[in-house]
């Protein structure tokens, strides 16, 4: 699992640093409302890069040792951090790899090239691409607690068509423009 998860965190990097494969990865980040299913709203075409995450699957797939329910673990530890929830697994959380902190790599405002990792936190801290959400409070006039802000998701200006825009949604036509997108876009690039 750490080989994976190293390989995927090197991908996910170069997903950020990579003008062409950013293009392919902005329509992942471009969502504004996130659930477990945006872990898999992608680009297609994005799944290339991670391709070399196979690698250590495949050192592994002939080991009896590591059952394919290790690998199920994985896949959903790593769809987790999506869930529109505000869990930071507490102490856990500088292990693992929270929705909470998650988030913030989705934050349609900061810095998208911090909190790349997919299960472990390990890689991030080790380049120094860490930041930890703070503990949530949660205050109001009715239960006397503090409420902080849900940081907002998305792509700031909008730049790649999204389900929530409009009234009426075209989900067909939107989806097709998204993955037109990376193709035609003449906009300034955002990591």
């Amino acid at each position: 699992m750490l080989g994976i998860d190293a390989v995927d965190w090197l991908a996910h990097l170069a997903n950020h640093r990579l003008t062409a494969l950013w293009r392919l990865h902005a329509v992942h980040h471009s969502q504004e409302e996130l659930s477990i299913l945006t872990t898999y709203r992608a680009h297609p075409l994005v799944h290339v890069s991670f391709l070399l995450s196979a690698v250590p699957v495949l050192a592994v797939a002939d080991n009896t040792a590591t059952p394919a329910v290790v690998l199920t673990a994985y896949a959903c530890l790593g769809a987790l951090p999506h869930a529109n929830v505000r869990w930071t697994y507490g102490k856990l959380g500088r292990i693992f790899i929270s929705p909470a902190y998650h988030r913030i790599h989705h934050s349609a405002t900061g810095r998208l090239d911090i909190n790349l990792g997919t299960v472990f936190a390990i890689w991030d801290v080790l380049s120094r691409r860490a930041v930890f959400p703070a503990p949530y409070k949660d205050k109001n006039k009715d239960t006397d607690r503090d409420t902080d802000t849900v940081i907002a998701t998305g792509l700031s200006g909008r730049p790649i068509p999204v389900e929530q825009a409009g009234p009426r949604p075209r989900l067909g036509r939107t989806m097709l423009t998204q993955l037109a997108e990376p193709f035609i876009s003449t906009r300034t690039e955002t990591r």
